[in-house]
């Protein structure tokens, strides 16, 4: 490795500085933010009240996967802030730390400042990196805290002798990694093992590597300690409940792989793939901890993915390796390629893939977009914000009327009401016994109707079905229509209580949202008889009228 040099006078930290800058503005400028969030910021925004950590009050179920992350967000309820808003405004700040990492890396493989700044533009205008630098997941904390711990491996590390002090906070980043999602034990432990290899093939004595693994160790060791035993005397044990709601096994080997397949077409990746593949040789010559590391951080990464299934969220699971990735690709075109017009189509190439995947992906293979996750949201067919607004304007301080969600974030959050996830990943007994559902990343598991009845559920909302408001002479809703409840899958008219109904709930002028309403309760009968809602029969037989 050559050593690294401090650029010549201003010019560079200038340039670095404003190409940061630049792409914290292009991630603000895409700033988004899917359901999913909501379901943290319900935790948060419960705990701050006084609840707990919790996702109905009085119900202790660990139904988030981003711990750290949902802590963070307890700040903006104590500031009396949107968290919405909030993430908006953290989330390029940590995309310019993380691409800060990335310039500082890349100098360190090839201690060239236009080319630290390559790795940085490649990164930055990646657009799935830019989009989900927000999207009010953890996912952006995730990429920074592993990019920080490579870089201290890549770099810090590295100088002269390895140091007790930067061993001990690469055992606290690796800690962090985990308390924000657990299953980033796959990278960072990569990391990790990295790491007491080099010290123990550094240090000079016994003494000195004892000393240097108890750092890189103890720190992380109390970190997880203290949580896990603190989770277990909360929740009843290590695993988040999410594990058992999203369990899948080998069946989700081929939505994975069609998952990273997709990502790979989408960006042209294909040949980047191939060119590591031959450059790793001559990259083991040129710094071997680097050349194995970055490659097995990307391998682990990629099988866990496949494990998993992927995910129906556009690209948002292959994120935090991102910078490893560029990194890798960087320093094999700059490091193994020796020809300047090859090394320049090879650039040209990865931009491009950009251009490709920002300009023509499409929803294919269950993976949805961005702006599809977003329109879920707020767009007038769906408007789940609306749903949820709706709900809490109609039923403040109704602490009794559950309601049961598929579209379990903006919806609940909203309405403050309590709520029956149907897809488990808030409810321990749908996780374990819920009806099995064809394997979909997340969504293994639904609720029978039967345990919504058992349950007090009031109304079912489910995937929200919006619609027009119904002609005034409409009296009833024929029993076929009951699937347009996309998520009710075992409903049959003998298992209908004999008072369930159908209520349209107003959006605004035209729209309404159709809900499935179990049983009566006073304060819904109250909006009924107020002309606020309208109820109709459910015709079991009849064909009723089609719904607007």
């Amino acid at each position: 490795m050559a050593e690294e040099n401090p650029p010549p006078g201003t010019l560079w930290p200038a340039l670095l500085f404003v190409l940061l800058a630049a792409m914290a503005a292009l991630a603000w400028h895409q700033r988004f933010v899917t359901d999913d969030a909501f379901i943290s910021f319900r935790y948060a925004r419960n705990l701050v009240e006084g609840q707990g950590l919790v996702w109905n009050p009085g119900e202790r179920v660990e139904g988030y996967t981003n711990f750290l992350w949902t802590i963070i967000l307890s700040v903006p309820f104590v500031l009396g802030l949107d968290p919405v808003h909030f993430c908006f405004a953290v989330g390029p700040v940590l995309a310019a730390v993380t691409l800060l990492l990335v310039s500082r890396i890349s100098f360190a493989l090839l201690p060239s400042w236009p080319l630290s700044l390559l790795a940085v533009l490649l990164v930055g205008t990646n657009p799935s990196f830019a989009a989900w630098a927000t999207g009010g997941l953890e996912t952006q904390l995730l990429t920074c805290v592993q990019t920080a711990a490579l870089w201290l491996l890549i770099v810090s590390l590295r100088r002269d002798e390895p140091r007790i002090g930067a061993c001990a906070l690469l055992s606290v980043l690796a800690a962090a990694a985990l308390m924000i999602r657990l299953d980033s034990v796959v990278a960072i432990g990569v990391v990790m093992l990295a790491a007491a290899a080099d010290v123990l093939r550094r240090s000079g004595s016994r003494r000195r590597a004892g000393m240097l693994l108890a750092a890189l160790c103890a720190p992380a060791a109390l970190l997880l300690g203290g949580w896990f035993i603190w989770k277990t005397a909360y929740y009843g044990g290590v695993l988040p409940n999410t594990y058992y709601a999203k369990r899948g096994g080998a069946a989700f080997w081929p939505a994975g792989l069609t998952y990273l397949r997709a990502y790979f077409q989408s960006y042209l990746l294909a040949p980047f793939l191939i060119l590591t593949g031959f450059a790793c040789r001559r990259l083991m010559k040129q710094w071997p901890l680097a050349a194995v590391t970055l490659p097995a951080m990307l391998c682990a990464h990629y099988l866990y993915v496949a494990c998993v299934g992927g995910d129906f969220m556009e690209f948002r699971m292959l994120v935090p390796a991102l910078p490893v990735l560029y990194l890798l690709i960087v320093w094999a075109t700059f490091g193994w390629v020796r020809r300047p017009a090859f090394r320049a189509a090879l650039i040209v190439l990865l931009l491009a893939g950009a251009v490709h995947h920002a300009r023509l992906f499409a929803y294919t293979h269950g993976i949805e977009t961005v702006s599809g996750l977003e329109s879920h949201l707020y767009h007038p067919a769906g408007d789940w914000v609306g749903v949820g607004r709706a709900l809490g304007r109609a039923l403040p301080g109704s602490p009794d009327v559950s309601i049961a969600v598929t579209a379990a974030g903006a919806i609940p959050y909203y309405s403050r009401l309590p709520s029956i996830d149907m897809l488990g990943l808030n409810d321990p007994w749908v996780a374990r016994h819920g009806i099995e559902v064809r394997p979909q990343p997340g969504h293994t598991r639904l609720a029978p109707l039967g345990y919504l009845v058992g349950r007090g559920c009031r109304l079912v909302v489910a995937h929200p079905w919006v619609a027009r408001a119904s002609p005034a002479a409409r009296t009833s809703y024929a029993y076929p229509e009951l699937a347009r409840f996309r998520f009710l899958l075992d409903v049959r008219p003998v298992e209908l209580p004999p008072d369930a109904s159908i209520l349209e709930i107003p959006l605004d002028e035209t729209r309404v949202v159709v809900v499935l309403y179990l049983t009566p309760h006073p304060a819904v009968e109250a909006l009924i008889q107020a002309g606020r809602w309208r109820r109709f029969s459910i015709a079991r037989e009849a064909a009723g009228t089609p719904s607007g």
